[in-house]
């Protein structure tokens, strides 16, 4: 049997044995994208109408980081109320990220960027001087949330959910935090990504979940108005939530559930995961991979990574706290808490279950820095490991950064 993975930009083969027990799996396409007739009656349906006609209408959009339709959903928002994006103040929500680059704003606000850029404020979680303390979270600590949203104006998001790896899922609370907040708030939240209890497309029991929902609290969410678009592998629409922001986001979260998640009969002795553009061009970003298929995976069993990984780590931050971690202890040398750190303390903490390869064009030393064991021939890996059990059971999962596997 011929198997055909994408790899760097084009696609390699892999020969595998036949009579292989295999399954493969694919995030779901949309059968009948939403269209601009179902956008607005689900707006109409969920009372937007009358708040998207209110005065002083601040707007908060995602940036480039996301996948948010947010240049369509604008042009249907023009369509149902002419002169939309004229009167409305926007707001970028934006995390620990930098600011957006010339084509993300292209591609975020398309056609409207002249008309909105005057009107933009762009979110920095280090400068508190644009915002404002809005109470403790669950562990006692400051939280601050950007100025903007607090100052009793109607409030629009514009999102999108997905499977986040640690959150559960992107979109709904995400934009106030860690999207406005401050960076100690997100370096706090981050944190807890450390417990492996974070999983994509968990929210009960998920501590970083909780802490969202502990600072949803000190978020003026009585008077906002959440639109939430799930998109299938193609980056078509694939559904539509808008109401309430809890409401909101756990409606699509119950979509995302559909489109991108498989729920497997018993566990693996092989998954192989596919990498597809953008998140195959560094291991920073392959991780998702591993992380949405690892708890399909037997005891003992391998995950094998498939991520060209020509930008090599990503992250020049994550390679220097890697050269100072005590693989043993499993934190930093220094007994400190990093922003970042659970990238690497996750990683271990899998290796001490299941073996995790890497095919890809990184430096080996590099790549067994943070925890990835390379893989120089996944054919002959397979028919090694088939050779020695004709009962192996093996995953193909393509795009495995949008693929995640339930028992």
């Amino acid at each position: 049997m011929d198997l055909q993975l994408a790899y760097g930009g084009g696609t390699f083969s892999v020969e595998v044995p036949n009579s292989l027990r295999l399954d493969q799996y694919a995030p779901r396409k949309a059968a009948r994208p939403v269209d601009y007739e179902h956008f607005a009656a689900t707006l109409a349906r969920s009372g937007g109408d009358s708040f998207l006609a209110a005065d002083g209408l601040l707007c908060l959009i995602n940036d480039g980081y996301r996948n948010t339709p947010t240049a369509l959903m604008l042009d249907w928002l023009e369509r149902m109320q002419p002169g939309f994006v004229g009167r409305v103040d926007f707001l970028m929500a934006t995390g620990t990220h930098k600011p957006p680059t010339e084509n993300h704003l292209n591609t975020i606000l398309g056609p409207f960027r002249a008309q909105i850029e005057p009107r933009l404020a762009i979110h920095d979680c280090r400068d508190l001087d644009a915002m404002a303390v809005v109470g403790r979270d669950m562990f006692g600590a400051t939280v601050h949330l950007n100025r903007l949203v607090l100052d009793g104006r109607p409030l629009l998001v514009l999102g999108s959910s997905e499977p986040h790896y640690f959150a559960g899922y992107t979109g709904g609370r995400k934009v106030f935090y860690p999207g406005l907040t401050d960076l100690a708030t997100i370096e706090r939240n981050h944190n807890l990504a450390n417990s492996m209890d974070a999983q994509p497309l968990r929210l009960s029991g998920n501590p970083v979940a909780e802490h969202f929902d502990n600072l949803l609290t000190l978020a003026p969410t009585d008077r906002t108005f959440s639109v939430q678009a799930v998109l299938d592998a193609d980056g078509q629409m694939a559904g539509l939530a808008a109401g309430e922001m809890v409401e909101s986001f756990m409606s699509a979260t119950r979509i995302a559930d559909r489109m991108f998640m498989h729920r497997v009969p018993e566990r693996y002795d092989i998954i192989v995961c596919e990498l597809a553009p953008p998140l195959d061009t560094n291991l920073y970003q392959a991780q998702k991979a591993l992380e949405n298929v690892q708890a399909a995976v037997h005891d003992r069993g391998s995950v094998v990574i498939v991520s060209a990984c020509n930008e090599g780590m990503g992250s020049p931050h994550f390679f220097d706290l890697a050269q100072q971690w005590d693989r043993e202890n499993n934190c930093a040398l220094d007994g400190q808490q990093h922003f970042g750190s659970h990238k690497l303390s996750r990683v271990n903490a899998m290796t001490r279950r299941i073996k995790v390869r890497l095919v890809s064009n990184m430096d080996s030393m590099d790549a067994r820095k943070v925890f990835y064991e390379p893989l120089d021939n996944l054919q002959e890996f397979l028919f090694q490991k088939w050779n020695n059990d004709a009962t192996l059971s093996v995953a193909i999962v393509h795009d495995a950064g949008n693929t995640v596997l339930r028992t």
